[in-house]
């Protein structure tokens, strides 16, 4: 079975002293010190050593960095059941749901969507999380397909989601908040930040474009879900992650054991 790994920074090699998944602003620096590790090409690493570790790694205890009290955790993520038809890290592996912190490296699929970028990465297919061409209209995919459900330890606020893109990628989302699934309000339309009208057409992003969508107002909840409601390509899209963030532009990290 192929395993579409990528480069797991939830733990990349030995010299890893930090375990986080944090991500970072579009308008930040390009690299963002999650962890230390010797800079060597990216494609070179053993994709099936690299899942291996994620486990012993996310399970590692680690001495604890000072961090607010109740900081909010992503412990899940999901996306509907066979939402997408394409190759990505959840289609290739029926993993349409990830607790954290991580327990099994070989099912990891939709959990990707919030590993944060490692050193000189190159996107590629074999990191796409979603991936999809079921539509109800030129640009507007299935809302009960096209949707991601993150869950926290705490209630979190939600301002903005940094997506980083594939060329045929997300050009409108709209965010809702709860404490369950059930009763859930919305936080409004986000847009891309190439503009709120796209044009329908191929390649409308650079390949791995960190893309933020701002929110109309912030909202507070344990449940935060994203429906993509637009996208530039009239029949598909595809994504490599999104990060949900805060008020200070904070994004939130994953759950992992102390």
């Amino acid at each position: 079975m192929i395993m579409r790994l990528g480069v797991a920074s939830f733990l990349v090699s030995a010299n890893f002293v930090w375990f986080s998944f944090s991500a970072f602003a579009a308008e930040d620096r390009d690299i963002v010190k999650f962890g230390i590790w010797e800079t060597r090409d990216s494609n070179s690493f053993d994709h099936m050593d690299r899942a291996a570790t994620i486990v012993q790694i996310s399970q590692k205890t680690t001495p604890a960095r000072p961090r607010r009290t109740a900081e909010a955790k992503i412990v899940g993520v999901s996306v509907p059941t066979d939402s997408s038809d394409g190759p990505s890290t959840s289609y290739d592996t029926a993993s349409w749901s990830q607790e954290f912190p991580i327990r099994d490296a070989d099912k990891i699929g939709i959990g990707y969507i919030v590993e944060p970028e490692p050193f000189h990465r190159i996107w590629s297919e074999a990191d796409f999380v979603m991936h999809d061409h079921m539509y109800l209209a030129a640009g507007v995919p299935d809302p009960r397909r096209a949707n991601i459900t993150y869950r926290f330890s705490e209630p979190a606020k939600i301002a903005e989601v940094l997506i980083v893109q594939h060329n045929n990628g997300i050009g409108q989302i709209e965010g809702f908040v709860g404490n369950d699934e059930m009763n859930m309000h919305s936080i409004g339309l986000a847009n891309s930040t190439l503009g709120a009208n796209l044009p329908l057409k191929d390649h409308t992003f650079t390949e791995g474009y960190r893309d933020l969508f701002k929110f109309e107002r912030d909202g507070v909840g344990k449940v935060f879900r994203i429906v993509i409601t637009k996208t530039p390509l009239p029949n598909g899209y595809a994504l490599y992650r999104a990060y949900p963030r805060n008020g200070d532009h904070r994004p939130y990290e994953a759950l992992r054991t102390e």
